[in-house]
């Protein structure tokens, strides 16, 4: 069931309204077909009580042997009459006449009311035949349905029945076009000022999740309170929620910062005295264990660092990956670019530049040697870091891109891992707007491959 629902709000929301006017529309309909269907059978039965009626008084005024030319003269294809000493409507069939549709017969009449014996026949298959025979679409409207006859008996004095058979006038079809019409044109004009009013009413929450996702990437903008009250109440609360978690971010960047700057000079302190004992063992463990706090510190002030926004311009991503590779191939290391020479984009060179430097550094840091490739698929352009180190288990990438997350086999003092460098990354990645996905090489080696895409627009 939930499959056929629209997924969105403003889908849903324009399902049910026309759905509840839909039946608002249908009830009433119903309505006004059944009360046109009874009106017309009322009319059919008075205007064959008052043919009954008049036919009567005119029989009763003439002699008995001009009765047979008047008859002669009244009738037609739908009107038969017959007089004969016997009443044609035998008293079994009268009995299938309720007592209203009698008195609605005989209401044309004038006191004293004949003895009269009615019967009504609705000849079905007949009915059908004669729909098959006509190929006019106008006789078919006239006809539709099956159009009823009535049989009736009336005394004329003590020795002579009127027999006739007469079709009553046709029910007409209840449905008619005129009432289509006026349901197909509401139900247009039902329906457009629905989706205006939906459209109209939802845009704000439109707004407000385009803000929120600006707000995940760190791009924090108040937005202006409009629409209904509970939508603006909403509004408000989001942008509360911004200034809190602004003002929350701001100040943890600050006390790491203070942190950091506060520790660097003890730190420094530690470093030089250590460097005035005599070499041992001790001394190489001591050293090691100050590095790694110098190094925990700074990338913990890094992955603070990587909250802040930076506003969108021109770069070259290709001449960015090139000038790194060659700057770390001045410094010694196994740092290689393959892809196009130029490859201009809109978005903010720095963080990507600090990302590739993370990727990098992380590559070198566990496999000696870093890959990178620049592609472009499917309107998107694609960032591949990959190294011939020894990868990560499937089941461990996901827990790796969150803060200080080591895996098992990195834990280990000599590796020197924070369990930051993926997390920083991955925050990177997010706010310039793109996605970073972790994989085995592609060319048959071991090795790990980071994958960064961005919507090449």
């Amino acid at each position: 069931m939930k499959r056929w629902l629209p997924q969105r709000l403003a889908g849903r929301l324009l399902l049910l309204i026309l759905l509840a006017l839909l039946l608002g529309q249908v009830v009433p309909l119903l309505i006004v077909a059944d009360e046109r269907r009874e009106q017309l059978h009322e009319a059919g039965l008075r205007h064959s009580s008052q043919r009954l009626a008049i036919t009567y008084d005119l029989l009763t005024q003439l002699p008995e042997s001009s009765r047979p030319q008047l008859l002669r003269a009244l009738s037609s294809p739908q009107l038969h009459y017959r007089l004969a000493a016997e009443p044609g409507v035998s008293i079994s069939m009268d009995q299938n006449i309720n007592q209203r549709t009698r008195e609605r017969l005989l209401h044309a009449f004038p006191e004293p009311r004949p003895e009269a014996r009615f019967h009504l026949i609705y000849p079905q298959e007949d009915c059908e035949a004669r729909w098959e025979s006509i190929q006019s679409r106008e006789e078919r409207r006239r006809h539709w349905g099956c159009q009823p006859w009535l049989e009736a008996s009336l005394r004329l004095d003590a020795t002579q029945w009127l027999n006739l058979s007469i079709a009553t006038p046709h029910e007409a079809q209840p449905w008619a076009w005129r009432i289509w019409s006026n349901l197909l044109i509401s139900a247009c004009l039902i329906t457009a000022a629905v989706i205006f009013f939906v459209r109209q009413q939802l845009r704000p929450l439109k707004t407000l999740s385009e803000a929120a996702r600006r707000f995940a990437l760190g791009q924090s903008q108040p937005l202006q309170e409009q629409g209904p009250e509970d939508i603006r109440e909403v509004i408000h609360a989001f942008n509360q929620m911004q200034e809190q978690v602004g003002r929350q971010l701001k100040e943890r960047a600050l006390i790491l910062a203070a942190l950091s700057h506060d520790l660097r000079t003890p730190l420094t302190q530690m470093r030089l005295r250590l460097e005035l004992l005599p070499e041992g063992e001790d001394r190489e463990k001591l050293i090691h264990s100050l590095e790694e706090m110098q190094q925990l510190t700074a990338m913990s002030l890094d992955f603070v660092r990587g909250h802040q926004a930076e506003p969108p311009r021109s770069y070259d991503l290709a001449v960015l990956l090139a000038s790194l590779s060659d700057d770390y191939q001045d410094q010694g290391q196994a740092v290689s670019y393959q892809g196009p020479e130029r490859f201009p984009l809109l978005g903010q060179p720095q963080l990507v530049k600090r990302l590739v430097n993370n990727l990098i550094t992380n590559a070198l840091h566990y496999a000696g040697s870093a890959e990178l490739r620049l592609e472009t698929t499917e309107g998107k352009v694609c960032l591949v870091v990959q190294d011939r180190g020894p990868g990560i288990p499937p089941e461990e990438r996901a827990k790796v891109l969150e803060p200080f997350y080591r895996l098992e086999a990195s834990r280990a003092r000599h590796t020197g891992g924070t369990g930051l460098g993926l997390a920083i990354a991955h925050h990177l990645v997010q706010q310039t707007g793109g996605q970073l996905r972790l994989t085995d090489r592609l060319d048959g080696h071991s090795g790990l491959r980071v994958e960064v895409g961005w919507p090449q627009a």
